[in-house]
């Protein structure tokens, strides 16, 4: 086929403009103002300089690689898609707010009205070509704008708007969501639709050789990216108690106990930290011990932080393993990249939480259930009932991790298996059960040990003296939910069936920003799966378990994403990713039905140019802007306690930076390292260096910087 080549002047254009104006735009971040202000940039002007000035110079590099309209277009993209990151804020819900003040809020603007002309002209000339309009049929205006719809309402937070009543706020939040992501998603029709695009990767030697490596490079990308956030941006450190409980947990099993001995008498309140208790017992951490359990090697081994890491790469492997033996390879490779590239995958692998080894657990019992059904198949029964019976090992294992995942996911696998073998199930079934309980059954003499009762777990024990009045229950009522005193991560006060809706939209939202970091949305290929897929069993399958896992926690009162994404949805991490990738499937086979050639080629080129702004700008964005920003307390209190003369000291605290550095604390306070505690007036420390004779105490302030001022005593 002979492709279509760009005059040489566009090329020429698009190669000289991009590079002008990004080394331009470098030129300035360098120099640290812009020439229409003398004001000094802040670094994180100067990062989104940087990121405009990559995007200019990305479009320049397709241009050299013969594809200069491809390239003007992905380089708009990318620049209207950073100014939006730009205006969006970095914690919590992340809402957008526009400001023209400074003159890099101009910049940014003047980059997003440059798309958003670019994008008129675009729709403008499709109107006004002929074989276009006869080409548009009713169904496919009704399916765009299903699409837009659904793309729209899923961009923005509902809870915000109905708690101080704003609903006209919300109208119009929903109105700008919607122009937005529609100005993106004609830059990305453009971009498919580019005549040079197909130079990308013609005549170049791109094989099957190629398509074999992906698996393993896509590991090393994960395994390789999701370190470096762990070392620079999470920092090893508890951003959320959750964090700092399992390391806790960790630290004790890793010196060869299930607690560590109780605080001493009258020190509690100096050491409080939820999810921390200290009893007959001991002191532990309340949390399910699974997790903790695994991250105890990494601890024994001296690198904690890379143990989600190794989780994550090993599990992208699984998981395109998994969709290659359910579908075909070119599926399984786009599953692999948009796993490699995911921002929800890579923080959440570079945190100490829970989701990586699920995720790990879940697609290794999974793809062991499909071979099994391929054994029987086969005629292979013995091998089938092995591999059954590693299924039901791992989701045990899921139960000690995470037990709702456990019940949730290991219930629909079980029914899975049933309706593949349907006469032969009852040979398999009760061998995947088993190894379902034989593991999962050891919660509960753990269970027995801390609370006397198998059936009631530390955590719930925990809080049921903690929220006394109400309940961390499934269900609706008043007494459903935190106490009060939570109120700032609860809508209302209990539970409703409203609440549980307002949780799901914006559980909806936070995946659909989270999950690969694409200005179009982040749904965008499970909605196009939705509108024009062909029913795939591997989709059908991911889709049930998806709205399962969702449908739950509609009867929960609490939805998790002011961290890393809908947490609590994780176990539906993969399901999303596996409907997305069929949904690009179904994207190039509508394009292949109306005429265009190569259909498949662009799909994966888009994606690829998709997935490299989720990589290279929305996770470093969200990394250092929000959780490298919420990490620096506790890196000053890293680094301050590493000195030789804390050694031996009790330090304390105030309330902020003890919660942001309480994982420093060893279980066993022993002698040689530092003991961190809060500042509660002179009482209670008094009693602290009671219980710790022979340390001096070291009281320490902070600035709003960080720096640290520190006053030390003399030794008790």
């Amino acid at each position: 086929m002979q492709l279509p080549v760009a005059r040489p002047r566009a090329r020429v254009a698009v190669i000289c403009g991009g590079g002008v104006l990004g080394l331009v735009l470098l030129f300035f971040a360098a120099q640290g103002h812009l020439p229409v202000s003398h004001a000094h940039l802040t670094p994180n002007d100067r990062w989104f300089l940087i990121g405009l000035a990559y995007s200019c110079l990305l479009g320049a590099g397709l241009a050299a690689l013969r594809a200069p309209i491809a390239g003007a277009f992905a380089a708009l993209l990318f620049m209207g898609s950073l100014a939006q990151l730009w205006f969006t804020e970095p914690d919590w819900l992340s809402p957008l707010r526009f400001r023209l003040g400074a003159p890099v809020d101009r910049v940014m603007a003047a980059a997003l009205a440059a798309e958003g002309l670019v994008a008129l002209a675009c729709v403008a000339r499709w109107i006004g070509a002929r074989n276009m309009r006869a080409g548009i049929q009713a169904r496919d205006v009704m399916a765009l704008a299903a699409l837009l719809l659904l793309t729209t309402f899923g961009s923005v937070v509902l809870s915000s708007s109905v708690a101080i009543h704003a609903y006209g706020r919300y109208v119009g939040k929903l109105v700008v969501a919607g122009g937005l992501a529609t100005m993106h998603i004609t830059l990305i029709a453009a971009i498919i639709g580019a005549p040079d695009l197909p130079c990308l990767w013609e005549n170049r030697r791109i094989g099957s050789g190629s398509s074999n490596a992906v698996p393993l490079i896509v590991a090393i990308v994960v395994a390789v990216v999701s370190s470096l956030l762990a070392r620079t941006a999470f920092h090893g450190l508890g951003l959320v108690e959750d964090e700092t409980a399992y390391l806790f947990q960790a630290k004790t099993f890793a010196g060869g106990v299930l607690a560590a001995p109780p605080l001493p008498h009258g020190t509690d309140d100096a050491f409080s930290f939820y999810l921390l208790q200290s009893g007959k017992a001991g002191w532990i951490a309340t949390p399910a011990p699974g997790w903790s359990a695994v991250l105890s090697l990494g601890w024994l081994l001296g690198i904690p932080w890379l143990v989600n890491p190794l989780l994550a790469a090993l599990s992208v492997l699984l998981a395109h393993r998994l969709v290659e033996r359910c579908s075909d390879r070119w599926t399984a490779n786009v599953a692999a990249l948009l796993m490699a590239t995911s921002p929800w995958l890579l923080e959440t692998s570079a945190s100490l939480m829970t989701h990586a080894l699920s995720l790990v657990l879940i697609l290794g019992a999974w793809l062991s259930l499909v071979i099994a059904r391929e054994r029987v198949a086969q005629g292979r029964g013995r091998s089938a009932a092995a591999l059954c019976l590693v299924a039901g090992l791992l989701m045990g294992a899921l139960f000690v991790n995470r037990a709702l995942e456990g019940v949730v996911i290991g219930s629909l696998s079980g029914l899975w298996l049933i309706w593949s073998l349907r006469t032969r199930a009852w040979q398999f079934v009760p061998i995947y059960g088993l190894g379902c309980i034989a593991v999962s059954a050891l919660i509960f003499p753990y269970n027995a040990h801390f609370t006397g009762n198998p059936l009631v777990a530390p955590l719930a024990a925990y809080l049921a003296v903690l929220w006394q009045g109400t309940g961390n229950d499934f269900g609706f009522g008043p007494h459903v939910g935190p106490p009060p005193t939570w109120s700032q991560l609860d809508l209302w006060p209990g539970h409703s069936p409203l609440e549980g809706l307002i949780n799901i939209v914006d559980g909806i939202r936070a995946l659909n920003l989270e999950l690969f970091g694409w200005t179009i949305g982040s749904l965008f290929l499970v909605w196009i799966y939705a509108i024009w897929g062909k029913g795939q069993p591997l989709a059908r399958t991911m889709a049930v378990v998806g709205i399962a896992v969702i449908g739950i926690h509609f009867f929960y009162w609490f939805n998790a994403i002011y961290y890393i994404g809908p947490r609590y949805w994780y176990a539906a991490y993969f399901p999303f990713v596996a409907l997305s990738a069929c949904g690009a499937a179904a994207l190039a086979d509508q394009l292949q039905q109306r005429g265009i050639e190569q259909a498949r080629g662009r799909v994966v080129a888009t994606l690829v140019l998709l997935a490299l702004f989720g990589l290279t700008v929305f996770t470093p964005w969200r990394a250092y802007d929000k959780y490298a920003a919420r990490a620096r307390l506790g890196v000053a209190v890293q680094s301050m306690i590493s000195r030789p003369e804390f050694a031996d000291a009790v330090v304390f605290l105030p309330h902020d930076a003890y919660h942001a550095s309480a994982i420093l604390n060893d279980p066993f306070l022993r002698p040689g390292h530092a003991i961190l505690v809060q500042d509660l007036g002179p009482a209670s420390d008094a009693r602290v260096l009671g219980a710790f004779p022979g340390r001096r105490a070291a009281h320490v302030t902070f600035d709003p910087r960080n720096h640290a001022t520190v006053a030390f005593g003399p030794v008790h």
